[in-house]
């Protein structure tokens, strides 16, 4: 099947999917973003949820081993696989925060989870645990 937008603007889309009630719930654009849950994507991939319900959910991943993970998110990068980073770390140079810092959550052998920074500074204003499993 080929799809073929009618125009040729960032803003034009490409595709347009409508649930019963006509509401739209996944977009793609003439530039690439793809929105779900948003009518017009800002990013190559935009999920808006709806505030109470998670947006995303992925399943099915690789068991962690050691000092593996099977999700890294980075501002370049978003990987799956088996990596040598920590469980789950995330990388940003927003408002001056250096490449090279790394904000990181690690589950240790005793069940328990770590928060910490290779700075050692206090990068992060506040965690929240929903609920038990989570």
């Amino acid at each position: 099947m080929d799809i073929v937008s009618k125009g040729n603007t960032n803003s034009t889309k490409a595709l347009e999917i409508n649930n019963f009630s006509n509401s739209e719930i996944m977009t793609i654009l003439d530039n690439g973003n793809m929105g779900i849950g948003i009518n017009a994507p800002t990013t190559k991939v935009h999920i808006v949820g709806d505030g109470t319900n998670s947006p995303l959910s992925i399943e099915n991943t690789p068991a962690v081993v050691g000092p593996y993970s099977a999700l890294a998110i980075n501002e370049n990068t978003v990987q799956g696989g088996t990596f040598t980073t920590p469980v789950f770390y995330f990388r940003s140079t927003y408002n001056n925060y250096a490449k090279a810092d790394y904000c990181y959550f690690e589950l240790t052998n005793l069940g328990t989870i770590e928060l910490n920074t290779t700075d050692g500074s206090s990068n992060t204003d506040y965690i929240i645990i929903p609920q038990a499993g989570i």
